[in-house]
């Protein structure tokens, strides 16, 4: 509470002004006491609760003599945190769950430049603590008013396959003030709150729009819940608008004599003026001169140019000698921070299918009257035009056109025919043989609406193809091209995959992956167009460019692919036997770039690790997939460590009630899981003495690259036709022939494990970086007249899926 006289209750000015110059002449409230009391003579309960949670471990109460309001407030509370991690809870959420923390913790492990925001469930106002329906995975929006809310939509429309799910922390443009953490040195680095916000409004999306724009992310975490207290029912229980204090109304000048303060041709209450001008600092500050800020003043104050209003004007005069604002414009520039138009390009339009509310397509889809919902529990708040690009076609019967008939969907449009009917509004996707909505991409084996839903929740290594994984803020975002205009087409063919030089731009390269002489379209493509884009090869499935052995795979001559592309990327141990003179060859495979992970140290809980396929579940765990994996080899071995009393973990070897079959002595040894994420995958991969690799028919194993850069070592089959270089033994790992020696060597790592130091291997030999300029250097000295660079070019990566 603060000792001072309350505003007006409804804040709203009178024609006459006199009125609250007349209140300003009052005398001051009386002076505080020590001790507030109740009319009973005893101490609130609140102070009581103060009282004694102050003496709790840790906990530092800090009482505010003054109203300063959500952003002041937090920021007190941050310059007293020592921690590493600032954790912002209001006081009108609950913790839902034990586990709350460490789930919004890891994304910010994971990225140090993350703002890890939680999921709010609703919980009743009128003091009856009766919880609502569990939120649906949202994204943070805004509206025309700069009003923050949620979009379902863009879950609804598009379903799981396409969006984030509801276990995996997914990006979000904007998110909720009250429920948040982040490093302590990355808040600072954005320069905290603008401390000229008072009481409420505009700090969530100063704080979102700064995280993005000058480096970081920002991410929502469905499993971190909290219960939070909407004001639903607030006019049956308590006051609204909030009062305002009087010292607030005089020094903001919020009561400016002949001037009427109109917010959408409404008059404004004092609250509202308050949020308004904060609204306003945030427009200057971070959208500055763009087309946007002069929309928003259109639409919310009748004129584009707020010097025309006075009322508000004021409050961008004032500015010029603010020192929170000049504050806020040093951090600006010294982060060198992006503007809005990046940040609607590729965080607002990339995460959410649409542009921000003031945009041309915005504004059209507001006139049509297409909103949607936004804000909380199902409470439609105008929407300002946030309608997903793709829901623009609309869901009405036959609503897309597919060239010369139309149906409900792009997936409706073949009808059996595939591409030739799959036209007009739809395009067709080879590699998936799947009709989808124009402006969808590729994202390497799979497509998605937009970059921002290839990752589904595995981050970089699902982010390739028409999207690249921006390392600087840890984001997948659509790739510009400087490549022959037949680039695109090419990358949609399932053998090939695009790369990029440092900017993320696609380049005149295309690597192939896999045998294409029988897929008609990939050969023709190629054979029309080999002598001007540069056709490289890469190891990357099976024995390629050799023919495997595997009994379902293609069979071709030995010879096929070995001289048909002028430079290959390998894995061999003697290439000069296969490849001809003519063609460049280097040692290095797809696997090779895998990134080094962060250090974690976890208690082993098992003595193996090793990856199977769901592919054959159904079949008995029989099949391709599974003679690739080794399996029969995998089921002597189980029987010879499970009778050693040995724990693993198998991944993909079990799906839904189906799993690969073991002995019966393993069942309570061994671990069968289901297809899993990177994240829980590379955690029992820390938790495993070694990880076990079998498999003979692999050209680029990365399961043993992943192993090694989390520090894991790894049992590998001596025959394994690519990933030999991995294995040091005594070092990374070890090697085994067959049963005859596979004991002895497991029981090397086992009874050795402090000899063994894979991921200081792999960091000092392999990586992202690393293979990036050895490639581009491969290039520049051997293709540099058909690979037609940009002559700024300093770094090649191939984009793998």
């Amino acid at each position: 509470e603060e000792d001072e006289e309350d505003g007006d209750d409804d804040g709203v000015d009178e024609d006459d002004e006199g009125k609250d110059a007349e209140k300003d002449k009052k005398p001051d409230a009386s002076p505080p006491k020590k001790k507030s009391r109740n009319l009973e003579g005893k101490i609130p309960r609140h102070e009581l609760e103060i009282e004694q949670v102050s003496k709790l471990p840790k906990v530092k109460v800090i009482t505010n003599h003054l109203r300063e309001g959500c952003a002041r407030s937090r920021l007190i509370g941050a310059r007293a945190a020592t921690a590493e991690v600032l954790v912002f809870i209001d006081s009108h959420n609950e913790m839902e769950s034990g586990t709350w923390l460490q789930h919004l913790l890891l994304p910010i492990v994971e990225n140090p430049r993350t703002l890890s925001m939680q999921t709010i469930d609703g919980l009743d106002d009128r003091g009856e603590h009766n919880y609502g329906p569990p939120a649906t995975p949202s994204f943070g929006v805004i509206d025309e008013r700069f009003v923050f809310g949620y979009n379902t939509q863009r879950f609804e429309q598009h379903g799981r396959g396409e969006t984030p799910n509801d276990r995996e922390p997914f990006e979000t443009p904007f998110g909720p003030g009250s429920l948040f953490a982040m490093r302590r040195d990355e808040f600072w680095r954005l320069g905290g709150y603008d401390e000229g916000i008072f009481i409420w409004g505009a700090e969530n999306t100063e704080l979102a729009l700064k995280t993005w724009m000058c480096g970081g992310r920002i991410v929502m975490v469905p499993c971190s819940r909290v219960a939070h207290i909407y004001r639903t029912h607030v006019k049956e229980v308590g006051h609204w608008p909030p009062h305002v204090p009087q010292r607030l109304v005089q020094s903001l000048n919020l009561t400016m004599k002949g001037k009427k303060f109109l917010v959408r041709k409404g008059r404004a209450d004092h609250f509202t003026k308050i949020v308004t001008r904060n609204n306003i600092r945030v427009m200057e500050v971070w959208l500055r001169d763009h087309e946007a800020k002069k929309r928003y003043y259109k639409e919310n104050f009748g004129d584009s140019d707020l010097s025309n209003i006075p009322e508000w004007y004021q409050y961008v005069e004032a500015m010029h000698d603010d020192p929170y604002i000049q504050k806020q414009i040093k951090h600006r520039d010294e982060n060198k921070c992006h503007d809005f138009e990046w940040f609607d390009k590729y965080v607002y339009t990339r995460l959410l299918g649409m542009h921000h509310p003031w945009h041309d397509e915005s504004v059209e889809m507001r006139k049509k009257k297409k909103t949607v919902k936004v804000g909380g529990k199902g409470k439609v708040r105008g929407g300002g035009g946030n309608v997903p690009v793709a829901a623009a076609k609309g869901n009405a019967a036959h609503d897309v056109s597919c060239g010369l008939h139309r149906a409900n969907s792009c997936e409706a449009c073949p009808q059996g025919h595939g591409a030739t009917w799959c036209n007009g509004d739809c395009e067709w996707i080879f590699e998936k043989k799947r009709c989808v909505a124009v402006g969808s991409v590729t994202c390497g084996q799979h497509t998605a609406l937009s970059c921002r839903e290839c990752p589904q929740g595995n981050g970089e290594a699902w982010c390739n193809g028409e999207c690249f994984w921006n390392k600087t803020i840890g984001d997948c975002q659509p790739r510009e091209s400087h490549a022959h205009p037949i680039y695109r087409r090419l990358i949609r063919q399932k053998p090939f995959q695009p790369v990029v030089d440092q900017n993320g731009d696609h380049v005149n390269i295309v690597m192939v992956r896999t045998p294409f002489k029988r897929d008609k379209r990939s050969w023709d493509l190629f054979q029309e167009y080999k002598n001007e884009v540069l056709f490289l090869g890469i190891s990357s499935f099976e024995n390629f460019p050799l023919p495997g052995p595997n009994p379902w795979s293609e069979t071709y001559p030995e010879d096929t692919y070995t001289g048909l592309l002028p430079g290959f990327l390998h894995n061999m141990r003697e290439p000069e036997k296969f490849f001809p003179s003519n063609v460049t060859h280097v040692l290095m495979a797809q696997s090779d770039w895998t990134e080094v992970y962060p250090k974690v140290d976890l208690p082993k809980k098992y003595d193996f690790a090793y990856s199977g396929s769901i592919q054959e579940i159904e079949k008995k765990c029989h099949g391709w997939s599974m003679y690739n994996k080794n399996w029969t080899f995998v089921l002597e071995a189980l029987d010879l460590m499970c009778d050693l009393n040995m724990t693993g973990v198998l991944f993909a070897t079990k799906k839904g009630d189906l799993k690969c079959e073991i002995p019966d002595k393993c069942k309570h040894l061994i671990i069968r899981e289901e297809f899993l994420g990177q994240r829980d995958m590379f955690r029992y991969m820390r938790q495993s003495r070694f990880v076990f690799l079998p498999q003979i028919s692999d050209a680029s194993p990365r399961v043993a690259a992943q192993a090694l850069a989390l520090d894991t070592p790894i049992l590998m089959n001596k025959h394994i036709f690519g990933g030999w270089k991995y294995v040091i033994p005594g070092e990374t790992g070890e090697f085994f022939h067959d049963m005859s020696n596979f004991q002895q060597q497991f029981t090397k790592i086992l009874q050795n494990p402090k000899q063994y130091h894979p991921r200081d291997h792999w960091k000092a030999n392999y990586g992202h970086d690393r293979m990036a300029q050895k490639f581009t250097d491969y290039v520049k000295n051997n293709f540099a007249a058909l690979a037609k660079l940009p002559p700024n070019t300093t770094m090649l990566t191939p984009i793998f899926t």
